[in-house]
């Protein structure tokens, strides 16, 4: 009984009434790693356009600092 009650809980808290919400619901879940990964690869490609873009500017490497 207990475990009915968990989920006609969660039913209620995110206002689920047909099957179509707790579709929506489900896919928020599901979207969201892949969300994320998007998220990270993008700051990851632009970061160097966004740093010279807000001011930061990195030093120059010397024949040394290669390895």
């Amino acid at each position: 009984m207990d475990k009915y009650h968990r989920v006609v809980e969660l039913w209620q808290s995110y206002q689920i009434a047909t099957v179509e919400d707790l579709d929506k619901y489900l896919d928020s879940f599901r979207i969201q790693p892949l969300y994320e990964f998007f998220k990270y690869e993008t700051e990851k490609t632009w970061r160097k356009a966004l740093n010279l873009a807000n001011g930061v500017r990195r030093g120059r490497k010397g024949l040394l600092d290669i390895t």
